[in-house]
């Protein structure tokens, strides 16, 4: 029977390529859910928060974090654009109402929402007591 903690350390284990792999998944199952209550071009908006608050839980941002995002979300920002949108999010009112959307979702989104930050928060291969708090207050 796997811990929480053993499931964090499975994703920080997994190479760059799988966790981009499950991070496709995963924004797959997302953006199939948001296009049911809204416009197709409002899925960035909404999974924005999840992506930031989960970057800025630890108060790093990595290269590696970096060159993540872009990959999944096949997007050009810069390193210092990026940061910027990960520092506007590192407030503890988005933190608990990114929470409540997680928390106010059905099972299939959740979880797919849940494995989106796992990718997010494992992807420098260390997931830091900040970030694990995060992931855990998602979780329940």
């Amino acid at each position: 029977n796997k811990t929480f903690s053993d499931l964090l350390q499975d994703y920080v284990n997994k190479p760059y390529e799988e966790l981009l792999e499950l991070a496709n998944d995963a924004l797959a199952v997302i953006v199939e859910a948001l296009i049911q209550v809204a416009p197709e071009d409002n899925a960035a908006e909404f999974i924005l928060p999840f992506i930031a608050t989960t970057l800025a839980s630890d108060g790093r941002y990595s290269e590696l974090e970096h060159t993540f995002l872009n990959d999944v979300l096949q997007g050009e920002l810069t390193y210092d654009e990026a940061k910027t949108c990960m520092q506007a999010h590192y407030n503890p009112e988005i933190f608990e109402a990114v929470d409540k959307i997680i928390d106010a979702c059905g099972q299939d989104l959740k979880s797919a929402l849940i494995v989106f930050c796992l990718c997010f928060a494992a992807v420098d291969e260390t997931i830091t007591r900040e970030e694990s708090a995060y992931l855990a207050t998602l979780l329940s």
